[in-house]
């Protein structure tokens, strides 16, 4: 069968490192990788494959610019002539990224089934690209690959077959595994003069925070009050850092003398960072998951997640844009009254093994109506209807 695994974000290419080498093991797989190109500079991008182990891609798309709206007017006729030429049997997507679901719009156009790893996830806040991305995607997925139990019954209760849905586990997690002794031996807290539990580690991504000028000002002025208490680590997101420079707010953020900021990082460096803070201020949905198998205090910038799991058993709370909310909390995690987490069900890093036990036992389903157009006698084809693509 030949897989063809789509992927053009930083967080896309975290997931994809443990899949293609699982995926690698089975002699049933013939593996194409597309990066679509949003993410394309070096320490975004290249950088990521070097560091995972993932082999250079097949296709590069170059979609880097522009709106989100015209990332889609490129994504897809060239996701199409790739599909066209290559005629893979199934296209496997990784999260809520704009390249996930403009790859499984394109493979549904031109009747490819999709696998969606990371399906089901759900913050039921539509002002969220990342929101809308999800829930087409999983409605376009022929193959629904669920990390939590919350995102199982998200999709069974929106009237997805169960036979379509398959519980697998976080990937995320997987790499954290994989590849711990890496990152344990990062010399980033050395580099930077850190101590262990000595520093706060910020990112902000978010389209919803960065590009609202109210929020962004908000943001600001919480990263202020946490640097007014801890040394702070804020790698910067070249959006971030583009949006803070247009309204003059980047300037205030260079001149906090508690606060080091830096180029986004490597991998591993990152997660070394992440895993020996005291603390961690994100809106990023894969931190949040991060630090809740650190069983890391996370406080998070939003007022939803789509990581349910993550508040309900793990170690981050939502605070919004509430300054005296993050006060609240920094003073919880100073005095060590932080909530005690727990790691969610099948976050072992064996989701991609689980991924590939179910691809080695699924078949491509049969195309009887276009092999019924083409003049094939009925007697002679055989039906493995797949009703769940139906949704009956």
């Amino acid at each position: 069968m030949k897989i063809c695994i789509v992927a053009g974000v930083r967080p896309n290419f975290v997931k994809i490192a443990p899949l293609y080498k699982e995926l690698s093991r089975s002699k049933k797989h013939q593996l194409l990788i597309v990066h679509t190109g949003q993410h394309f500079n070096n320490s975004l991008s290249k950088v990521f494959f070097e560091q995972l182990n993932i082999p250079k891609p097949d296709y590069y798309l170059n979609v880097n610019f522009g709106s989100i709206a015209s990332q889609y007017s490129l994504l897809l006729p060239r996701l199409s002539k790739v599909l066209s030429a290559e005629k893979p049997d199934l296209v496997t997507v990784v999260g809520d990224a704009n390249p996930s679901f403009a790859a499984s719009l394109t493979s549904a156009l031109n009747q490819i089934p999709v696998a969606h790893v990371e399906a089901g996830y759900r913050s039921m806040d539509y002002r969220m690209p990342e929101e809308i991305n999800r829930v087409l995607t999983d409605k376009l997925s022929t193959l629904l690959f669920a990390p939590t139990g919350t995102a199982k019954r998200n999709l069974l209760s929106e009237g997805f077959s169960p036979e379509q849905i398959f519980f697998v586990g976080n990937i995320m997690i997987d790499s954290l595994k994989m590849f711990k002794e890496k990152y344990e031996k990062s010399r980033i807290m050395d580099r930077l003069n850190l101590e262990k539990k000595g520093f706060c580690l910020v990112t902000i991504h978010r389209r919803e925070n960065v590009t609202d000028q109210g929020n962004l000002s908000k943001i600001v002025k919480i990263i202020f009050e946490v640097q007014k208490r801890i040394k702070t680590i804020f790698p910067i997101h070249p959006l971030t850092r583009k949006k803070m420079a247009e309204i003059n707010l980047l300037k205030k953020i260079e001149n906090m003398e508690n606060l080091l900021l830096a180029e986004p990082l490597p991998y591993f460096d990152f997660i070394k960072l992440e895993k020996e803070s005291l603390f961690v201020v994100t809106d990023s949905g894969g931190v949040q998951e991060e630090t809740t198998y650190f069983q890391k205090p996370c406080l998070t910038l939003r007022y939803n997640t789509e990581r349910v799991e993550t508040v309900l058993k793990g170690t981050n709370r939502l605070v919004g844009l509430e300054i005296e909310l993050v006060k609240k909390y920094i003073r919880k995690i100073e005095k060590g009254e932080w909530f005690e987490g727990t790691i969610p069900i099948r976050w072992d890093g064996e989701t991609a093994a689980r991924i590939r036990r179910i691809l080695e036992n699924w078949s491509k389903p049969v195309n009887w109506l276009n092999m019924l157009e083409k003049g094939v006698p009925i007697k002679e084809i055989k039906f493995d209807i797949q009703w769940k693509k139906f949704n009956l």
